[in-house]
Order: structure tokens, then sequence, then C-alpha cells
């Protein structure tokens, strides 16, 4: 609700204690007197001319009217205790329930003295001029003072500067006639309004109340204004729909506040209409929803029944209606008015962020050219004092007082600066020392707003380091929710680069503005084509064909009365910018788009008379790659990664052979040598942009990060499951297995190792948790089935995690911590237990690490000692068949990979049992879980997990791991700690 002064002002009068004021603020002739006139005329606002008072008091030949005429006389302005006095007598002589104030504030003095004796200054409207010339060009005929504008335009208006920072200015376009003037005046003075509409006994009183308070919103519930009195001074409630529409605009009109939460309205489509034609659009309408059956249960009402179906009948069309509209959002408020809350503050809150180390102020600059604005607790406390508004006082009088000024008043600072009047959209970074610690945040984020991102800016990795592991501080908290984002800054940057990075930095890595794109180069027979295929079907990858995407383009731009024939280059690029652009697309490219694609036909064209045929591909090599590089890949941008094949020249001479299908007698003709030349001289030019990846890519954020890494070279001489398994590394994900009964030390300890080192964290509680906190039928269900006590199917944890990566995974990030994945029984209990690390590595990734912190008492369920594992025996095959199938089983082992094969998806499948519950065919995680286990015996001990942590940075970024050796795949560490 809005903060009113609790001791009555003398100034104002008993029937409006709390009027609006408008102050206007510009050069001379923008038609301030014009405005305020008009908008007098219209809306009922007592205009106050400051220069026509003090003519008024001249002609009335008072001790302040000779004291002004004096002023005047020797070109002053008269001082601000007599402009205030004036204006004060003014107010209390003429009380009305809102005020127009023209020619005064002639200075931050004048306007901080009118704070002090009157009354908070919340609204001043500036009449800019944006175009000089055209003012002036207006001006003209009009016998003006244009030195005077002139000088007035030339000036840095202290009072202005100084009111922007508490969102008091409002900015309206002097330019233009006084029709179009006065419609973007109306504008400019208009405050938020949001709406909250729900059946009775919904609880939107409740929470429209807490939206209120924490919002800085003006509460109006509208049974409240729609009573009238008739000629016998009976109340009588209004139905009108315009009458009630008329009623609503004119509380606004009549009240101080700058924004306004309106309960109940709008009650028909028509009134609503009225509304926005009248007034303007709302910024958001709330429909709070309530089952029927929760109603019943909450309300004591007896009638409740009858009441809802009766809303229910009349509302169901309007908010079907109101469904289709941008700004309408439902509200689930079937569980706590906490959780209502929170799905409430994903539309209210503006994007807060909060830097750290940002030691020469690059980020903080490049935020407000992305429309950030600085809110800084030390300086609003510094200004409001200085203001001697209520609020200052209350502050200065518990600095004075020597005692501590309470949160809840600091808070409602930064509320007065996020919540202004005009602040619905915008954005924010949070300076100063506040919140500095854990429960400020927790604070600041109840009754504020939530911090969407803390920035740390750092020059490398080992300039961030969480220094007592087992603490939480504000860094922790906000990670948990991966609210934390390392930005790596080289000062060395120019600012051109600077920006450059930033942008790549936000919209790439951390924030997922866009998908990833993936090309496969190579050439001819090294198996390019087989690569993209199979991670096209392995992993999900849209594959594009070439083939196929001229059809596509001409379809989607051709319309029944002209049809688009002509597909240029720039068609091309523009259409796989537009596929790649959804920020969960991943589009693999086979080879870049071919020549007759990249080049017209003109540039084909060359005269065989000038130039030998050599020099003439050469020369469309050349021109082929400039345009690749200048036009695609600067379109499209980074590359998410980019896979080079390459063969030895024998054992692609002996593919070539196969492919042709020659014969012990046959041999490679010259012709055939000079496919495989043709071949390398349109990939040589790619071959110095392949090596600028590894400088200029790879090493352009962090040099020691292993998820920089762009440039794969794979060597296809190998077998096609050693490639497979290559491929699988690069670009599965890998999971590290934490669980057990976690202590809160030991969940800060594991959450700051995952901040140093820059591993992305899934909390499976939390996972669930905001789950739950959405309208969506899976949240509905999973709620069911913990209320109920049933254990989740891992299924359903399975898409949860697959959702969450989709939505919060960085774009390079491939390190996951997945912790409080297993339920509450024990996970390790086998078959149980590996079936489920079996499945996770099927339906997510690569499990890399498990790390068990379990007491004591629990140590022995993690042995895995002696379990029994059942081999199966070989095929039995008959006498004359098993040459046959040695044969085979050789041919398959040193297969190789070539473009004509086609590659099938091989699934992982569980291995059957031989007896209930007895593992079979246990897989390399059986071996590597198993392996090298140390054990601690006391939490100081719980520092190795920091060597851990560290080995498993090492083996991502030297590739070892990934690596197609098992030998050293076997080396991973994995820990079982023992609280």
């Amino acid at each position: 609700m809005e903060r009113t002064v609790t001791h009555k002002n003398p100034v104002f009068s008993n029937a409006f204690p709390s009027p609006k004021i408008i102050f206007l603020h510009g050069p001379p002739s923008s038609g301030k007197k014009t405005q305020a006139e008009r908008l007098s005329s219209e809306q009922g606002c007592y205009h106050i001319s400051m220069k026509a008072l003090m003519q008024a008091e001249i002609k009335r030949g008072s001790e302040d009217g000779q004291q002004i005429e004096k002023m005047l006389k020797a070109g002053h302005v008269p001082s601000k205790d007599i402009r205030v006095s004036l204006l004060s007598r003014e107010i209390s002589i003429n009380p009305n329930h809102s005020y127009i104030i023209s020619g005064f504030l002639k200075s931050l003095d004048e306007a901080l003295e009118f704070e002090k004796r009157v009354a908070e200054i919340k609204l001043i409207v500036h009449f800019a001029i944006n175009d000089k010339q055209a003012y002036f060009e207006q001006l003209q005929g009009r016998n003006k003072n244009l030195e005077q504008i002139e000088h007035y335009l030339n000036q840095k208006h202290e009072i202005i500067e100084f009111y922007k920072q508490f969102g008091a200015v409002k900015e309206t376009e002097a330019i233009g006639t006084p029709e179009v003037s006065f419609k973007k005046f109306k504008l400019a003075i208009r405050p938020e309004v949001f709406f909250i509409i729900g059946a009775p006994g919904c609880g939107k009183s409740t929470i429209g109340s807490k939206m209120a308070e924490k919002y800085n919103l003006q509460f109006i519930d509208l049974e409240s204004i729609v009573w009238d009195k008739d000629v016998s001074g009976r109340p009588v409630r209004i139905t009108d729909d315009n009458s009630i529409s008329s009623r609503v605009m004119q509380t606004m009109e009549r009240t101080s506040s700058m924004r306004f939460l309106i309960e109940g309205f709008p009650t028909t489509l028509y009134n609503l209409k009225q509304f926005e034609l009248a007034y303007a659009k709302p910024k958001k309408i709330f429909y709070i929803a309530l089952y029927k059956e929760e109603l019943m249960q909450r309300s004591t009402n007896p009638n409740i029944n009858v009441e809802y179906l009766s809303y229910m009948k009349k509302m169901s069309p309007v908010i079907d209606a109101l469904e289709k509209k941008p700004n309408f959002a439902k509200i689930n408020a079937n569980l706590t008015v906490e959780n209502s809350m929170k799905q409430i503050s994903s539309h209210m809150e503006p994007e807060v962020v909060i830097i750290r180390k940002d030691q020469d102020g690059s980020f903080s600059n490049y935020l407000h050219g992305l429309g950030f604005t600085d809110v800084n607790l030390q300086e609003s406390m510094t200004l409001i004092c200085k203001r001697q508004t209520p609020k200052g006082k209350n502050i200065m009088q518990h600095i004075e007082n020597g005692k501590i000024v309470p949160k809840k008043l600091l808070v409602s600072l930064i509320q007065d600066s996020l919540y202004n009047g005009s602040s619905f959209g915008k954005k924010f970074i949070i300076k100063g020392k506040f919140p500095a610690s854990v429960k400020e945040l927790k604070f600041f984020e109840k009754d504020c707003a939530k911090i969407n991102k803390i920035y740390h800016i750092i020059n490398n990795p080992n300039d961030f380091s969480m220094s007592e592991l087992d603490k939480e501080d504000i860094d922790t908290c906000l990670a948990k929710d991966n609210r934390l984002s390392k930005i790596y800054y080289n000062p060395a940057l120019s600012e051109e680069e600077r920006l450059r990075y930033f942008e790549h930095d936000l919209q790439e890595r951390i924030n997922r503005k866009k998908g990833k794109w993936i090309v496969v180069l190579g050439q001819y027979l090294t198996g390019k084509s087989t690569i993209a295929k199979y991670l096209a079907e392995h992993h999900k990858y849209k594959l594009i064909n070439y083939e196929e995407l001229p059809e596509q383009i001409k379809a989607k731009k051709s319309t029944e009365e002209e049809p688009y024939e002509n597909v240029t280059w720039h068609d091309i690029i523009e259409e796989l910018v537009f596929q790649s652009s959804k920020p969960n697309a991943v589009i693999l490219l086979d080879g870049f788009p071919p020549d007759t694609m990249v080049l017209d036909a003109e540039e084909e064209k060359k005269e065989e008379n000038e130039e030998d045929e050599e020099v003439i591909e050469k020369d469309k090599n050349v021109e082929y790659f400039n345009r690749i590089k200048d036009e695609f890949i600067a379109a499209m941008g980074k590359p998410y990664a980019v896979l080079h094949t390459v063969t030895d020249l024998p054992i692609l001479e002996k593919r070539l052979f196969v492919s042709l299908e020659l014969g012990e007698e046959d041999e490679l003709t010259e012709e055939h040598h000079e496919m495989f030349k043709d071949s390398a001289a349109k990939e040589n030019p790619f071959l110095g942009w392949l090596d600028s990846l590894k400088v200029a890519y790879e090493h352009e954020l962090d040099p020691d990060s292993w998820k920089t890494k762009i440039y794969y070279q794979i060597d296809t001489s190998k077998t096609i499951s050693k490639t497979k398994e290559y491929l699988n590394s690069i670009f599965s994900k890998k999971f590290i297995i934490v669980d057990g009964d976690c202590h809160k030390n030991y969940e800060n300890y594991i959450e700051n190792l995952c901040i140093n080192y820059d591993i992305f964290h899934v909390n499976m509680e939390s996972v669930i948790t905001e789950e739950i906190n959405t309208l969506s039928e899976r949240g509905n269900l999973i709620q069911t089935m913990r209320s109920q006590h049933i254990q989740l199917p891992l299924s359903l944890k399975f898409s949860l995690i697959q959702d969450y990566l989709a939505k919060y995974l960085p774009y390079r990030s491939q390190l996951i911590l997945l912790s409080h994945f297993s339920s509450t029984e024990d996970p390790y209990e086998y078959p149980r237990g590996m079936d489920t690390f079996l499945t996770l590595e099927e339906k997510l990734g690569e499990i890399i690490s498990v790390i068990r912190i379990c007491n004591r008492k629990s140590a022995q369920n993690v042995e895995i000692e002696y379990i029994p594992v059942v081999h199966y025996p070989p095929p039995k095959v008959a006498n004359g068949e098993e040459e046959e199938v040695e044969e085979k089983k050789s041919d398959e082992e040193n297969e190789e990979i070539h473009d004509s094969q086609i590659v099938k998806n091989e699934s992982v499948e569980l291995p059957p049992r031989s007896e209930p519950r007895e593992p079979v065919g246990l897989s390399k995680l059986f071996q590597l879980y198993k392996r090298n286990t140390p054990y601690f015996e006391s939490f100081e001990e719980l520092e190795c997990l920091d060597e851990c942590f560290r080995k498993i940075i090492g083996y991502m970024r030297d590739e070892a791991y990934i690596s197609p050796q098992d030998s050293i795949r076997l080396r991973c560490p994995n820990l079982q700690v023992l609280a």
C-alpha cells in the first residue's frame, strides 16, 4: 500500500489530505501553461501559475509583494522562502484533489524547501526538446526571445538530474501541435495500473495487499468506490459499466500515487474497453485461479458455492477473452500464498543484477547500454535525508540517536527506486554494500525483488575462490539457483573487443539467447557424411539437407499470387540463421553449403582463354572460402563445434578402391588420384581458419578452461566403434553424482566447489520444487505423488532433468554435478542402484565420478566387492560356420568409416537378469565405481574433495578422459566420504 504521512499536514484540507501535485518544467514557450490549462479544464485540477501568483502579490502591495518586485527589477528570482510561502498559502486556501503547478522549481534548493514545508515531490513533467532546430522553426513568427530559450537548452538542470534518481521525472515531447502535445502530456502523467480478479474467497484481497506492500502500489478495492448516495442519503451501488469505469479513473486521478492495483476490475469486457480507450491498457491483469473443491475447504462462508457459481457464470466469457491478451497472467492459488506471490513476482519484478569486482566499470557501462540503471542504497539514504521528506527525517532521527536504521526502512528506499510509476519492464544494477549477507539477501528478495544474476568479473579462473568452503554466503545462495555467473575479462582488450566479448558471454554462454550450430569438414572419403548422420541420429541434432533447402525456402516465401523462384545465397544464410535461432536448437551441417549455392552464376563463368584451368579453380576456391568466412560465419556467429575428419592417404586409397568396386587386378589411375587432389584443394583455404579457431576462439575467453574448446580433429583411420566412442565423449554430457545423507556444511562445500570450478549444479530437490510451483500437469502430478508419499519414477526424474538442462544449462557447459537424485532408500543396493546408473547414462549422459557422503553405519552398504556377474557364453554355431563367424567378427573389429556407410543408432539396453535382483553384464561403471575409493573419517578431510574436482577438470581439459583408451578412463577419481 502507498506509504502516507502519519501526521496531518496543515497545508492540506481534511477533504483532500493527500492531493496529487504535478510540477511542470521546461524551456520558455514549450507549452506548459497551455497544457496545464487544458488538463485543469478536463480533469478539474487546480492550476497554479507561479508567475501569476507573484504578480497578484505585487498588486496587493504586501511586504512580500514589494520584495518580489524589487528582486524582479534587479533581474533575480525571488527567494525560495517567499515563493514557497506563496505557493503553500495558495494551496491551503484552495483545497482540491489535484494541483498542476507551472513556473516553480527554479532551483534545487527551492524544491527541497517545498518538500520540507509542504509535501514530497512525486511527479515532475519535463517538456523536453529533442530536436532544437525543429523547435526553433516552430517558434518562428511568434516574437519569442530565442536567446533566452537557447540559454535554457544549453544549461544542465540540476533539479531534473536530481529527481530522475527517484523516478519522479517524466518526459514529454514539446514539439508538435497543441493537440498532439496534450496527448503525449497525458501519457506522461498516467500511472502504472494493474488489475487483479478472481472468484469470491479465492484470496485476491490477501494477495493484493501483499502485492501493494511489496511493489509500492496503491491498493483500490472496486467494491469500496462504486457506492453513491440517493436523494435521501441512502447508499446506492453503481452498476452501469460506464459509471464504474469513470469512477475507477477518477479515483486514480485524485490520488498522489503513480502505481495502482485495482481489485475486482474489470467486471465486463465493455468496461475494460472503455477504460483502455479513455485511459490506457493495464500493465497486467492477474486472475487468481482456485479450484472449487479447494475453495469449499478454505471458506467459512455458507453461501460460497452459490457465489462462486454466480461469479463464474458471469466472468467465464470475460476470462476466456482475457486469456488471449498478452498482459493476462493466470496465478495458481491452490497452494500457499507465498507460492502465489512467487508466480506473481515473475510478472511484476524488474530484472535486478549485482556486479562484483568490476574495477574499471567496463561491464557496468556495457549493461548501461542495454538499459540498466544503477541503484545504490547508501546514495539513496544520503539523497533522501537531503530531501527532508518524512522518510528522510525518520532515517536522520535513527542516525542522530545512534540507532541502526531498520532493514524494512532500507528496503523501502530501494522499492521507491525500483517501483516508482515507470519501472515496469526496466532493469537495475544493485550497487553498494547492501545486501551484504545471506540474511539481508533473503530479506531483500522477500520484500523487494529477486536478484536475477550476480556477475563476477575475473581475469582468470584462479581469481575467484571460495575461501571458506563450508560456509554459505550470497554467492553460494545464488549459485544454488544457477544465478551466479563468471565473466572472464581481459583488461588489455580494446573497447570494441570488450563489447563483443561481453555480448558473446551473455547471449551465448550464460543466457542462451540462441541455439548452436556444428559443422563437419573433411576431404573426400574421410567419413564426414557418416559422422554427420551418426551425430544427427544418436544425439538428435537437426541435420541440414542442402538439396532440400532451396525448395523449403521457396515454399516459405511463395504466395498464391507470386511464387518465389530465385533462391539466392543470402536466402540460404537467412534460413539457416532462422533454424538456429531458438535457444535449444542444434543444427548440424555436413560441410558448408556447396559452391553451387554460394557462388552466383556470373561468378562461376570464367573465360577459359584468359587463364588456365588450374588458376580458375584456385580463384573459385578462394572466393568460395571468403564468402563463407565473411558472410556465412559472420551471420551465424561462433560455431559450437567444428569437427575436422582426417585419414591417412593409404586408407583413403583403399576406401576409393572399395567404393569403385575394383577387382584385385585393377589399379587406381591418375584420374582417381586427381579426385583426392581436387578435394584437398577445396579444403586448403579452410586450414588456416581451422588453426585460427584454437587461438581466436578457444583462448579468447579463458585459456585454462576446457569448456572453450571448439575445434576437434577426428582421426577416421580408426575403427568405427572407436570413432563413435570419441564423438560421444565430445558431445555427451558428463555427470558427477553426489549423493547421501548430506549435512548442510557438506552441501555448502559441494556448492562452493562448483562455483570455484564453474561446474553446473543440478539439485534434484530444487528442480522438483520449481516444477511444483508451475501450473503444468507434471507439477500437479508430482505434488499429488508427494502428498501420497509415492516415490517418483526414474522416467519422470529424467524428464525433469532434461527440461531443466535445456532451460538453464550455459551454452558450452558439459560438466554437470547432480545431487539429491536418489530416493530415501539406499540407492546403492544392487542391482537397483546400478540399473539407475545405467539408465542415467543411457538417457542423460556419461557418469565420470560418483561421490557418496554417508555416515559410518551405512558404510557397509556401499561396499560392492564380490558382486556376482553373469557372463554370457559365446553363441553356438555349426562346425562349418565357425570360420565364417570368426571372419565376420574380425571384419567388424577392423571396420573402417567411409561416406557411403549408413550408421544405425546403437541404443543402450539393460541386459536381462538371469535371476531376480541379480546384476548381469555390468558396464565399465562397475569397475569405475569400486576402484581406488578413499575413506574420510572427519569433516576436515573433506578438503580432499577439492583435489578430486581438480583432477576431474584436468581430465576434461587435457582430453585424457575422452581418450578412447579405457585404461586412462578408469583412473577418474571416485570418492566415498564418511561423515
